[in-house]
């Protein structure tokens, strides 16, 4: 997601909340999945977390996908299409951040195969040097692409963007009525108006 889009959308409640203490905490998906389910971390945020009865979640906000290749244009409008993409090789991060993981999705749930290169970036700008080095081409949120000359617009096969969801996620039943509770509350009230703030 990018700490420093986190932190202007909790900004606000920083403020409001001056007693509370947030502190944010980077890791794989994986490794915040168990500290989230071991008690160690009361919220975690990003993309690809397992869909489970005992965990809330809220959607934060939404980022464009994008295909960044060297390649001329795929399909009209320099847009690229998901069928079109599927032909090319893609470049895929070692899943860390859950990006392959919903980049194969998208694939799959479109029916459509995927030739991946071998290698695994471990960074969105890793996948973008790849992608100058002409080894592929890369699904990257737009937010995060350095070089948007290289980016063009990731379309599904009836020409809809597609977009990848990034999400709140905690225990339920863990909130309590102590500063959790009021950062839920935060997050389903203000954070979808900022949030949008953020994307216009």
């Amino acid at each position: 997601m990018g700490a420093g889009r986190l932190a202007l959308l909790l900004e606000p409640f920083e403020q409001r909340h001056a007693g509370v203490r947030l502190l944010f905490f980077e890791s794989s998906v994986a490794d915040l999945e168990q500290r989230l389910d071991a008690g160690q971390l009361d919220v975690i945020v990003g993309c690809g977390f397992r869909r489970l009865r005992t965990r809330g979640r809220a959607r934060l906000l939404e980022d464009e996908l994008v295909l960044c290749s060297p390649q001329p244009p795929l399909g009209a409008g320099g847009a690229a299409t998901l069928p079109a993409a599927s032909r090319e090789r893609l470049l895929l991060t070692a899943d860390l951040c859950g990006l392959a993981s919903a980049t194969r999705g998208l694939f799959e749930a479109a029916g459509l195969p995927i030739q991946a290169y071998p290698g695994r970036a471990m960074s969105y700008g890793a996948l973008e040097d790849w992608v100058d080095l002409g080894l592929g081409s890369a699904v990257i949120p737009r937010f995060h692409v350095r070089r948007q000359a290289l980016a063009r617009p990731l379309l599904d096969a009836a020409g809809a963007p597609l977009r990848l969801a990034l999400e709140a996620v905690w225990r339920r039943g863990a909130a309590g009525a102590g500063p959790v509770a009021a950062f839920l509350t935060f997050v389903h009230r203000v954070v979808p108006t900022l949030a949008r703030g953020l994307a216009a």
